[in-house]
């Protein structure tokens, strides 16, 4: 039982890690793509 949870609550942390990093690094590429030129250009 309590093996079972730890399991569980490694996999999801694993996987909450895993997304924060993806979607923090997918936001700032983007807002860097996106908003660079746009401050390049004015």
């Amino acid at each position: 039982m309590a093996k079972h949870s730890y399991v569980e609550l490694g996999m999801l942390f694993g996987m909450f890690i895993g997304s924060g990093i993806g979607v923090t690094a997918f936001a700032s590429t983007n807002n860097a793509l996106f908003f660079l030129p746009f401050q390049v250009l004015g």
